[in-house]
């Protein structure tokens, strides 16, 4: 930063660093065992602070509520994750191995347990499948739980912990970025018919989909800056899509108390320098007048 005062020009670091890269891309798409279901997607997202032992992580959890199943038969979820919503598998089966079916590990839970999980590769945002352009994926495949009185009715949850990696923080700004919510989009005329690019998976069909993507709550002290989409709730901060679009909710959150602190500072550094720069031009000017007068005698 520059700074002028009495004539001098001064430059100097603030405290104020800068944001040097955006937090990864992640998604997480949702699929049934039956076509044309209407579904409402909950993800709620949030950052946990470790504490000891406990590494920082981030959290989401899901919730599916179905309406449009048919028959009294089990009716299964697939919950698709890519990117950084993929949690880690450090000592699990899972990796390394394509197309594995094994029992979820502990960081992705269900209130099902006979719930498994398939890492596989796909393309969840095309109609056809290439290999080329093929992502790695982790399956969720659980079973729904159908409501008491009415068997058309159902509902699931998956809770997933990953890395952090979903917010980068600088200074007073938090630059947050969630996975996209959502479903792959098709036309309406092959619903029926599409299936998706997932090696491994049979039978999943694309719902007609109403997407809630939540996020921390901000505090009285918080402000949101630049969201990719306007939220519908502040407390906690809340996007809906029902159009059957998916959701990318990203943004800046301002902490205003070190906001302030930041310009506390750099006032308290301007007034020195300003200080600092009307006592020396008088002495400099001093020695300037005495120097010429000298050179003329």
């Amino acid at each position: 930063m520059v700074a002028v005062a009495g004539g001098l020009v001064v430059v100097f670091e603030t405290t104020q660093p800068t944001v040097g890269h955006t937090p990864p891309s992640g998604s997480i798409y949702v699929y049934f065992d039956q076509p044309r279901v209407s579904a409402q997607v909950t993800v709620a997202a949030s950052s946990i602070r470790g504490a000891g032992d406990v590494a920082d992580n981030d959290r989401y959890d899901i919730e599916l509520h179905v309406s449009g199943l048919e028959g009294q038969r089990d009716h299964h979820f697939f919950v698709a994750m890519a990117g950084s919503i993929m949690p880690e598998y450090p000592n699990s089966d899972l990796a390394g191995h394509p197309q594995a079916t094994i029992d979820c590990p502990p960081s992705i839970l269900s209130t099902d347990d006979t719930t498994k999980c398939l890492s596989t590769v796909g393309n969840l945002d095309s109609l056809w499948f290439n290999p080329e352009s093929a992502e790695d994926l982790i399956i969720v495949n659980g079973k729904l739980s159908k409501l008491e009185h009415d068997d058309s009715k159902g509902f699931g949850t998956v809770a997933v912990s990953t890395a952090p990696t979903n917010r980068v923080e600088a200074g007073d700004r938090t630059l947050f970025r969630l996975p996209t919510v959502g479903t792959t989009q098709v036309f309406d005329t092959i619903r029926d018919e599409f299936k998706v690019n997932v090696e491994g998976l049979e039978n999943a069909y694309v719902p007609i989909i109403k997407t809630i993507v939540k996020y921390d709550e901000l505090s009285e002290t918080e402000l949101l800056e630049n969201p990719s989409l306007v939220p519908q709730s502040m407390r906690p901060l809340t996007w809906v899509e029902d159009s059957g679009a998916r959701l990318s909710a990203s943004g800046f959150i301002v902490d205003l108390r070190e906001q302030r602190a930041t310009d506390r500072n750099l006032f308290v550094v301007a007034a020195i320098t300003g200080v600092w720069g009307g006592s020396i031009f008088p002495l400099a000017q001093s020695w300037m007048g005495w120097y010429s007068r000298r050179r003329l005698n």
